[in-house]
């Protein structure tokens, strides 16, 4: 029998956990607008009701699909962890392979294959997959990844009098934009394995890396390795280069490009208000071709709570084997790195992962990820007893204070034992009412229409430190 919310259980995922308030707080101070978190027993997830549809409508006559209890978020740096690392975790079935010399095992599948190829040969014969995903290759955190929309010297078409690709949508232009930004992100690759440096570069690089990959771990079509991920998982992963118009479903974020830049081609392919993705590389790359652009392997996944929770649990009961294989020449208690298996790693009193206790007992690890947009998760390694966090905010987005309209703040939780989920009407002292599935629904279909006054789309600033709630919710959260 489950406590029930007016026993104030501290560890159930109620209004009454301290995660609620801390966040809540959080919310009150402007550092976000809504949040999700979660742990191995359940999740709850807070927002204006303005901020999500209650459905989704595809277009073209199709009738409208409904979407999740837990509103969606923008994943940011997730993606790396949750979709290319989880898919090697999932299709590698050699474990050798991860530390096998890349130029041993690429094929080339791709125009961009043959250059990585070339690439490797000429000055990278020994970097592995484990260097990309542990960031041990030397490039550089980021560029601009919009100058491979221009023409250069060393191509053909550079005695055209025009200096910017007329149609991002032709495959000559996807064809040399790709080898462009490849060659620009290999440029500061080492010789030599590197000590390691976090770059969205790495996980780029990666992703090419994949669809050159030999069968039958290669990538050939991005959207059916989004499926077979989600088929696995049980989820509903979307990623903004597959499916664009899905974005209008996640709750808003402010991306550092907006989407109106007539300049970026982007006005005519998203309709969104939002922008694609968050992620200034993930839209140039989400731009890119007809029908699917350039997908990336750092940012633009998208997903709810208990998808993430799905994704985390998976990548938590494969940690032991990834250590005992992918890591099997190094010892990571010893060495000491940042990071192992791809993940980050707690490594100090102060982490975001809210750590209870400090120094962590022997031969324990904390692993994990933190995203720009205010996400992250944190996992132990045991074997026994696994344990989780989750925590996904939209800090990047602004919100405009309109005191004429009145939009309520809605709290869903989801108990992971029973599968039950409850619904509140939360009010500004935070203070909560319950209500049923059907009023939540319909809050949520009538507030829609004002995020089209509520958002502000030309405010640029640095987004809250949210360094200290990651703490203190983190630290609510752990068993």
């Amino acid at each position: 029998m489950h406590p029930s919310i007016n026993q104030a259980h501290p560890e159930a995922m109620n209004p009454h956990h301290p995660a609620f308030a801390i966040l809540e707080q959080g919310v009150a101070q402007g550092a976000f607008t809504a949040w999700s978190c979660a742990n191995t027993r359940g999740a709850m997830s807070c927002f204006f009701a303005d901020e999500r549809p209650a459905a989704f409508a595809p277009g073209h006559g199709a009738a409208a699909l409904p979407l999740p209890t837990h509103p969606i978020f923008d994943l940011a740096s997730l993606t790396k962890p949750l979709f290319l690392n989880l898919f090697l975790r999932l299709h590698l079935t050699d474990p050798a392979l991860c530390n096998t010399p890349l130029l041993a095992l690429l094929e080339k599948r791709t125009e961009i294959g043959e250059f990585l190829i070339s690439q490797l040969a000429a000055k990278h014969s020994q970097l592995s997959l484990l260097d990309f995903l542990n960031h041990a290759t030397g490039a550089k955190p980021w560029f601009w990844m919009g100058k491979g929309l221009w023409l250069h010297k060393d191509f053909p078409q550079s005695d055209r009098a025009e200096t910017r690709y007329g149609d991002s949508h032709s495959a000559s232009a996807v064809h040399y934009a790709s080898q462009l930004i490849t060659s620009k992100a290999m440029l500061d690759l080492r010789t030599q394995k590197s000590p390691q440096l976090y770059s969205d570069l790495n996980y780029f690089l990666l992703a090419r890396i994949l669809e050159n990959l030999p069968a039958p771990i290669a990538v050939t079509n991005w959207n059916h390795a989004l499926h077979s991920l989600n088929e696995i998982l049980g989820t509903s992963f979307f990623h903004a280069s597959l499916s664009r118009i899905m974005k209008t479903t996640a709750v808003p974020f402010y991306p550092y490009v907006v989407s109106h830049n007539r300049d970026s081609h982007w006005e005519d392919k998203f309709s969104e208000s939002f922008g694609p993705v968050h992620d200034t590389n993930a839209n140039i790359l989400a731009s890119l071709g007809k029908s699917e652009g350039l997908v990336s392997g750092h940012a633009g996944l998208f997903g709810n709570i208990v998808d993430v929770c799905k994704a985390v649990q998976k990548m938590s009961l494969l940690q032991p084997q990834c250590m005992n294989s992918w890591e099997k020449n190094s010892n990571p208690l010893a060495d000491k790195p940042r990071f192992v298996c791809g993940l980050d790693t707690a490594s100090s009193e102060a982490s975001a992962a809210g750590l209870k206790q400090w120094p962590l007992p022997h031969g324990e690890q904390i692993l994990g990820h933190l995203g720009y947009t205010g996400t992250s998760f944190w996992m132990n390694a045991r074997e026994e007893h696994p344990d989780f966090q989750v925590l996904l905010t939209n800090r990047t987005a602004h919100r405009t204070s309109l005191g004429s309209v009145k939009i309520p703040r809605l709290l869903c939780t989801t108990d992971f034992v029973s599968g039950e989920s409850k619904y509140f009407l939360v009010n500004k002292k935070s203070d909560h009412k319950e209500i049923q599935e059907e009023e939540y629904l319909a809050t949520i279909e009538t507030s829609h229409g004002y995020a089209s006054i509520l958002w502000n789309r030309d405010r640029f600033e640095k987004p809250a430190n949210i360094l200290q709630i990651r703490r203190e919710v983190g630290k609510s959260l752990w068993r």
